[in-house]
């Protein structure tokens, strides 16, 4: 049987989908992280090995898109490219995660993804298929509109209630701290998703009436509608849809119902959507395309 296969690494957990080219069936298998950082060369190597040797069970791979974080990391296309190299898989290539995220989600089609996670970033596919970037500068310089973003702002509303610089809120006593210390350890004491972990209560306090927590709902909307409505000026699209992902879109939160505000109130030519199809299914679509 002639397929062809997709992969969506994920941090925790891969994803292989394989379809037929000659009736459509698909076949989708599991696996665990697909982190070369986490797990190390030897096991990173073995989880591609077992997946070439399920590929080659299943059937004659004609194309394979391998869609990860880190893809830039040279040790990690070192081993996918020694390890494919030695396979009978016709054609291989590994773009980044958004890259397959943004197939899936748009059907392939022209179009912008807007992800709100840990981090925040947006991307726009042209009519002639071009790729525009736009944030995603990280948590030092960016992420507005993530729940780092989120979190980073309560953090700070809670600095200034502190010093007596700003309002009250109920946002310290909702984070559980109780001093300057606990604050400090809160901040400091992790990466930033452990930060980001925190708007969960930002929603929460927002949902009880604090109009601290609200402001900074709204400001974080605000600024990332911003950025998906300066995408759609570049793409030069009449009107485009704007695919939502990350816990933030994804969910009904206040985040996402202030965030298609700001887009309904600033543009009548944006449309925004959940994504047509997930990752793994849009690793499928560039690998089809590569036969």
């Amino acid at each position: 049987m002639r397929i062809v296969a997709g992969i969506d690494g994920g941090g925790t957990k891969t994803t292989l989908i394989c379809k037929s080219i000659d009736d459509g069936r698909e076949t989708v298998l599991k696996y665990g992280s697909f982190n070369i950082n986490s797990i190390g060369n030897a096991a990173f190597r073995e989880l591609l090995e077992n997946i070439v040797a399920d590929l080659e069970r299943i059937g004659d791979c004609r194309a394979l898109c391998i869609g990860a974080a880190g893809v830039s990391n040279a040790e990690m296309r070192s081993v996918v490219d020694d390890v494919f190299s030695r396979s009978s898989i016709e054609r291989v290539s590994l773009v980044g995660d958004d890259d397959i995220a943004m197939e899936g989600a748009l059907g392939g089609k022209p179009g912008i993804i807007v992800i709100s996670g840990t981090g925040s970033i947006v991307k726009g596919k042209t009519q002639d298929g071009g790729v525009v970037r736009m944030g995603g500068w990280g948590h030092l310089i960016g992420d507005e509109g993530s729940a780092y973003g989120v979190a980073r702002d309560a953090f700070i509303a809670i600095t200034r209630m502190i010093d007596g610089v700003g309002p009250e809120t109920s946002l310290m006593e909702r984070f559980g701290i109780h001093d300057r210390a606990g604050l400090i350890s809160a901040v400091y004491g992790g990466d930033e998703g452990v930060v980001a972990s925190y708007s969960v209560k930002v929603e929460e306090a927002c949902l009880s009436g604090d109009h601290v927590a609200k402001s900074i709902i709204e400001d974080n909307a605000n600024k990332l509608s911003t950025t998906v409505i300066e995408m759609a000026r570049k793409l030069e699209l009449e009107r485009t849809k704007v695919a939502m992902m990350g816990g933030l879109l994804s969910n009904d939160t206040v985040f996402r119902r202030c965030f298609i505000d700001c887009i309904s109130a600033c543009s009548n030519g944006i449309d925004c959507i959940d994504p047509e199809h997930n990752a793994a299914e849009g690793a499928i679509m560039m690998a089809e395309r590569m036969v």
